[in-house]
């Protein structure tokens, strides 16, 4: 998945509230992770940001059938909570989210479920990367390794309840990208950030 310029259950819930409560960047972890915050001119929390509404371009798109292609997401965040609106050909395909108590998604005639177990688990992991809310999540330095052609330091963070996700960051401090679950075969997702715009002085969002 690229990004173009934004270009569960109840026991889930106390996991995703107990985050920011965890210190617990292993090694030099901490120093990257800090080299982002100071990049970002931001954290989740913070009150810099009360929300956001973002548009994230999906490249690579080209199974099934053109009028159920997804190829642009559209979501709206505040903190953790959030509402995605797929759209494929320019028609909604379904929403997904967070309303602070579950996590659920629904299909374009709105039928909706309740998003359980190791999805659960998927989508806490998402919403703590995509919120910028992994500061104060267990964190190791991993191995440096190159992405999208740059060398860059990787941190996988592991929130409560959630699964590893290894962070991809460039020596000034930016996430160049980062993969969901890098361990698992089925359910490994990468994610490229494009470019970092501001959108206040020394403030920077995707």
């Amino acid at each position: 998945m690229a990004r173009g310029y934004r270009t569960i259950i109840l026991g889930a819930v106390a996991l995703l509230s107990a985050v920011p409560l965890l210190g617990a960047a292993g090694g030099d972890a901490s120093v990257v992770l800090a080299r982002h915050k100071a990049f970002m001119g931001w954290a989740n929390g913070d009150g810099t940001l009360t929300s956001i509404r973002e548009t994230i371009a999906l490249a690579g798109a080209t199974a099934g059938p053109s009028t159920s292609r997804r190829d642009r997401s559209e979501i709206v965040r505040r903190g953790l909570i959030y509402r995605e609106t797929e759209f494929g050909a320019d028609r909604p395909l379904g929403d997904a989210g967070f309303t602070g108590r579950l996590f659920w998604r629904s299909n374009d005639n709105g039928f909706t479920v309740t998003v359980r177990a190791h999805a659960a688990a998927i989508e806490i992991t998402r919403d703590v990367v995509e919120s910028e809310a992994f500061g104060d999540a267990p964190a190791e330095l991993r191995a440096p390794l190159t992405f999208d052609g740059v060398k860059a330091s990787v941190v996988r963070v592991t929130p409560p309840g959630g699964v590893p996700a290894d962070l991809y960051l460039g020596d000034d401090g930016a996430v160049l990208g980062y993969v969901l679950s890098p361990d698992d075969a089925t359910d490994r997702e990468t994610v490229h950030n494009v470019s970092y715009a501001e959108f206040a002085p020394k403030k920077r969002y995707v």
